[in-house]
């Protein structure tokens, strides 16, 4: 895909954060696709790229012509999916508290692709 004539193992690494509370320690790696790069999601920042112990996941992204495009895209897709964990595990707290505290959402706010419609409907 990418002309790069002597596939070698390089890497630029980035360890930034905190990102929706985590740290990232990114790092990049070449290959005769392009460059790809991966992200370890860490709960506390680590010391370097490869002593990241605690991470939590892993996200990849690639390949990319450039080893800037690699890291920038790949702290992104991070970045959106650790915020979009966030929210759906604000939601679920949020409805989970609201179910044992025995609180009803206002007539009608419920829909039918609400798994507690029907329970709420009824009470």
């Amino acid at each position: 895909m990418f002309d790069n004539p002597s596939p070698e193992l390089t890497t630029m690494e980035l360890i930034t954060g905190p990102i929706c509370g985590f740290h990232l320690a990114c790092y990049t790696v070449s290959v005769s696709e392009g460059v790809f790069a991966y992200a370890k999601v860490c709960k506390q920042r680590p010391e370097s790229v490869w002593a990241a112990d605690t991470s939590v996941s892993k996200v990849a992204a690639g390949p990319f012509e450039h080893e800037d495009a690699a890291l920038a895209a790949v702290t992104e897709k991070t970045r959106a999916k650790l915020e979009e964990g966030l929210k759906q595990y604000t939601l679920s707290r949020l409805l989970r508290g609201l179910v044992l505290s025995g609180t009803h959402a206002p007539q009608g706010a419920w829909t039918a692709s609400n798994p507690f419609a029907a329970e709420a409907q009824t009470q």
